[in-house]
């Protein structure tokens, strides 16, 4: 029974962090130009901006399914679908952020 609740404390710290980073990666998205997605050599704008609100909206939606249940077991397809949604935020965090800070501010890194 204790495992559970640790299991249950678990998921939610791990849920908001996602939650962190996913909400970062689209507000961050959705604030750059259109005209410097094309330029680094990446998918476009609306494309990412999909993308990072579309892993965003997953994430509170089984959130809110990881919240309720009291196991918070949300089965294997949940689990692979919440990877790839954080995936892909970490992939614009790490890949594309960079890129587009040297184009449109002239210099890259963090």
């Amino acid at each position: 029974m204790v495992a559970a609740y640790v299991v249950h404390y678990v998921s939610l710290v791990i849920l908001a962090v996602t939650l962190i980073v996913e909400l970062f990666a689209f507000v961050h998205c959705v604030g750059r130009r259109a005209e410097a997605f094309p330029v680094v050599g990446k998918l476009t704008k609306p494309i990412w901006v999909l993308m990072t609100g579309g892993a965003l909206a997953f994430t509170v939606l089984s959130g809110y399914s990881t919240i309720a249940s009291p196991t918070g077991y949300l089965g294997p397809l949940t689990a692979i679908i919440s990877v790839i949604a954080m995936t892909i935020s970490l992939v614009y965090l790490l890949d594309l952020r960079p890129a587009l800070r040297e184009v449109t501010e002239g210099r890259g890194g963090w």
